[in-house]
């Protein structure tokens, strides 16, 4: 079995691994990529949650009977749809995961929320463009 004489050396940072890929012939490199960015690092001290560390502190919470909640929430998972509706998909997965029935349809037939149902501080065009505060 043939073995590699060296191990790459891995990297946190999107851009590099994109370069790379693009390098291999793995991926075509674009204007358009050059300008923007696939993920962004987290910023300090948030830990990312499939790090080591995460799963740690996920275990150590699991252990200790203390992750009830995020069963719910994961259930209710939801990317946002735009940038700036971080605090919409936030909101849409906590109302969700409470149960709290939104009283209209979502899709089809489904009661759910999603960030379009939550239009009730800013026009969604404005949060699309700025987001939305805490106090709002």
């Amino acid at each position: 079995m043939l073995r590699p004489l060296h191990r790459p050396r891995e990297t946190t940072d999107p851009g590099r691994r994109m370069r790379l890929a693009a390098r291999l012939g793995m991926i075509a490199m674009t204007a358009e990529s050059e300008r923007s960015f696939y993920r962004k690092p987290l910023p300090e001290p948030a830990i990312a949650f499939s790090s080591a560390e995460g799963l740690g502190l996920f275990r150590e919470a699991l252990a200790a009977g203390t992750m009830g909640v995020y069963f719910r929430l994961a259930e209710t998972f939801h990317t946002q749809e735009e940038p700036a509706y971080c605090g919409l998909a936030s909101l849409a997965m906590v109302l969700n995961a409470l149960a709290v029935d939104p009283g209209r349809i979502w899709k089809g037939v489904w009661r759910w929320y999603g960030e379009g149902l939550l239009e009730c501080c800013e026009p969604l065009e404005v949060v699309a463009k700025s987001g939305v505060t805490v106090d709002k």
